[in-house]
């Protein structure tokens, strides 16, 4: 009877011990199904999709004229503010629709070719500022209001130039700055192409089965969003998100939002899983999460003001 007296004793201790561990240093949150396996799977579009664009130059440099055409917006930023009373010189228009239709026909497209243009800060702007979103923008206008009238033939070559950016945009990066901007306007090109084509020709048959790919990629993109860009996120899910995505786009974005989560972490456990999920991204052997794990790291709570 003494020896059970003694087991169970020491069987209350450990208990104890036990809640008063948890009660000091709290539980992390474990993860939801708001990132299921189907969640983290990689958002892509199909391989098999047809062309829109073939490019003329094959052995040419497409993210040269590219900046080119980011840094002509750029200087002339306020003729380009679409203002309906006030469109931007036809001069200045055309030398922008060149600049992308030379951009389109270059046939080399660098990998990561607009992921080094944005920062890895959440508040910092990106090298050319919303270029990646103004200068196709700008063509759907022209394509729509000018063109439409005066040289259709020249607008659906201006949208198509607009299509080619945003396509190798999402294709050919992985940063989410990047992506996010890319994949709306695919659809955006694609009621170009409609409006452009009264829903007949080749050009938008091809543009069709891009539909449902498209809309498939942003309902399984703002699945993930609702994760990486929540200002109060859920640990556990944002952790299982920078350790687990398929999609290094989402890895990436979630480490950094690790830089938020550990200003509202929600409890003592949290704010340990946090930090270790920062320690193990500064290890990972990709260099873009790394960047992203030293970013949130030092992400300061001055920073963290300035987007709340």
């Amino acid at each position: 009877m003494m020896k059970w007296g003694i087991v169970t004793s020491l069987g209350l201790v450990f208990v104890f011990c036990l809640i008063a561990y948890f009660a000091f240093f709290g539980i992390a949150d474990a993860p939801t199904s708001q990132t299921s396996p189907s969640t983290l799977a990689v958002v892509s579009l199909p391989a098999d999709l047809p062309k829109l664009y073939t490019p003329t130059n094959p052995d040419e440099d497409a993210s040269v004229p590219y900046v080119q055409a980011f840094r002509l917006y750029l200087k002339h930023r306020d003729a380009f503010n679409l203002i309906p009373e006030s469109p931007p010189p036809k001069e200045l228009s055309k030398l922008l629709i060149d600049k992308m239709i030379e951009a389109m026909n270059a046939g080399k497209v660098p990998e990561s070719f607009l992921d080094k243009q944005f920062p890895y800060s959440l508040i910092e702007q990106p090298k050319y500022e919303d270029a990646l979103y103004m200068v196709p923008y700008v063509l759907l206008w022209e394509a729509n209001n000018r063109l439409i009238d005066d040289d259709k033939p020249r607008a659906f070559e201006a949208t198509r130039a607009a299509f080619a950016l945003v396509d190798r945009a999402y294709r050919h990066n992985r940063r989410y700055e990047v992506r996010e901007i890319a994949l709306p306007l695919m659809n955006e090109c694609g009621n170009t192409i409609y409006e452009l084509s009264g829903g007949e020709g080749e050009l938008y048959k091809k543009m069709m089965k891009y539909q449902k790919p498209i809309q498939d990629a942003l309902n399984h993109w703002q699945s993930k969003m609702e994760v990486v860009s929540n200002i109060k996120p859920h640990v556990g899910d944002l952790i299982n998100l920078a350790r687990n995505d398929k999609d290094l786009t989402f890895r990436i974005r979630a480490v950094q939002w690790l830089a938020v989560a550990k200003f509202r972490p929600g409890g003592r456990g949290n704010v340990r899983a946090i930090a270790q999920a920062i320690a193990d991204a500064k290890a990972d052997p990709n260099p873009m999460i790394r960047d992203a794990a030293t970013m949130a790291e030092q992400f300061t709570i001055q920073e963290y003001r300035k987007i709340k």
